[in-house]
């Protein structure tokens, strides 16, 4: 109901997030239902699905099983966030060639690639190199 109102509200992204989705089947089954609710009232709005680099800390889905996923389900991309908002930062919980990968794999699938979670300026580059096709700031672009 919330994305579909999203949706009706003129957005063009619709990022959903899995938190509380344990398996690939409770993602996918939840994917479904948003994109064809997205889709059925705007087929031109995109629908990402967001997962979480602390997924072990918040019990929640890997987001290396992003994916496949959002594929199966309709998706137009992926988020790859942290879910709490601590002193820690994406790359601080996945390696480097395990993200590189996921974006690999996210591209074959014909998908965007978003990365966020506490980055700095500093990861520019870093996420860039991997393919990153969105790089999402908030904290470092509005402090100093």
């Amino acid at each position: 109901m919330a994305a579909l109102g999203a949706a009706e509200s003129g957005a063009n992204y619709i990022k959903a997030g899995l938190l509380g989705t344990r398996t690939c089947r409770e993602a996918t089954f939840l994917m479904r239902a948003i994109c064809k609710g997205v889709k059925d009232f705007n087929p031109r709005t995109q629908v990402i699905a967001a997962g979480y680099a602390d997924f072990g800390d918040v019990g929640s889905l890997s987001p290396t099983d992003l994916p496949e996923v959002a594929s199966a389900s309709g998706a137009d991309g992926i988020s790859v966030d942290i879910a709490v908002k601590r002193d820690r930062k994406l790359f601080d919980y996945l390696e480097e060639k395990v993200i590189a990968s996921l974006v690999r794999r996210s591209h074959d699938l014909g998908l965007s690639v978003a990365l966020a979670g506490l980055l700095g300026i500093e990861d520019v580059v870093r996420s860039y190199r991997m393919g990153a096709d969105i790089f999402g700031v908030r904290k470092s672009a509005c402090e100093g």
